[in-house]
C-alpha cells in the first residue's frame, strides 16, 4: 500500500494541512491543501514511474511543501506571465487582491496550478477557485469576474457610460456573474438593440441567458433599474 502524507504548516494565524496520497484508479497522486479546515486546492499529478510509486509521491508533497513556504511572497503572483492566455494590463493584481486573503501562502501555488491549465481567462477563474467550499467560492468567483468584466470595460473607453439613470459599472457587477468575460459583449448588444428602452435593455440580455437562473438575474434587472 503507497504512503500517504500528511503536514501542517503554520503563517501568521493561518493553519495549512497538505495530505498526499496516491489514488490507484485514476492513477494520479493529489495533494490535498486545507486551510484552517477548509478546502482550498486539490493538486493532481499523473503517475508515470509505479515502480517508485512511494517516492513519487514523497516528491510531489515536498515540491507543494517547499511552494507554501514560499507562498508569503504574494508579490509573485501579481508579476507571474499568464501562459495559456492574454490578461488585460493589471488584472492580475487585481484578482490576487481579492483571493490573496483567503488562499494565504498557498497563493502561488495555487494560481500557477490554475495558469498552467488553463486556455483563457474563463477557465482560469474556474480552475482559480473550483475547489472552495461552494458558499465562499461563489461569493469570490462574483467579485473576481466583476474585476475582469470591468477591467476589459475600462479598456474600452466605456468605463463612465450610462444606461438609462444607472452606471455601466453597476450593471456590469449585476450580470457579470451569469456572462462572465462575455459580460461586455452582451451589454454592447442589449444597448444597440433597446435604443435607449430599458425594458428592451432588460429583455435583450434575458435573451442572451442560456442559463437556469434567468428569473433570478430577471430580478435583479428590475430592481437595479426600478428607480
Amino acid at each position: 500500500m503507497a504512503v500517504s502524507c500528511n503536514d501542517n504548516l503554520k503563517f501568521g494565524h493561518g493553519v495549512f494541512h497538505i495530505q498526499t496520497e496516491y489514488y490507484k484508479a485514476s492513477d494520479m497522486i493529489i495533494c490535498n491543501i486545507f486551510k484552517d479546515g477548509k478546502a482550498l486546492k486539490k493538486l493532481k499529478k499523473l503517475v508515470k514511474n509505479k515502480e517508485n510509486i512511494d517516492e513519487e509521491i514523497k516528491k510531489f508533497h515536498e515540491f507543494v511543501l517547499n511552494r507554501l513556504k514560499e507562498g508569503a511572497k504574494i508579490k509573485e503572483a501579481k508579476e507571474a506571465p499568464c501562459k495559456n492566455f492574454v490578461c488585460p494590463e493589471g488584472l492580475k493584481g487585481k484578482i490576487v487582491d481579492i483571493v490573496a486573503p483567503h488562499f494565504g501562502a498557498a497563493m502561488n501555488v495555487i494560481w500557477e496550478d490554475a495558469m498552467r491549465r488553463s486556455r483563457d481567462i474563463e477557465a482560469f477563474v474556474a480552475n482559480l477557485l473550483n475547489d472552495l467550499d461552494d458558499n465562499l467560492r461563489v461569493v469570490i468567483e462574483h467579485k473576481v469576474r466583476f474585476i475582469i468584466a470591468n477591467s476589459l470595460n475600462f479598456k474600452s473607453g466605456k468605463k463612465s457610460a450610462m444606461i438609462g439613470n444607472v452606471e455601466r459599472d453597476k450593471v456590469l457587477l449585476v450580470i457579470s456573474p451569469y456572462f462572465g468575460t462575455n459580460s461586455n459583449t452582451v451589454l454592447d448588444l442589449a444597448q444597440s438593440l433597446s435604443n435607449e428602452d430599458i425594458d428592451k435593455f432588460k429583455q435583450a440580455i434575458l435573451k442572451k441567458y442560456k442559463g437556469d437562473k434567468a428569473e433570478e438575474l430577471r430580478e435583479k434587472l428590475d430592481k437595479l433599474f426600478q428607480n
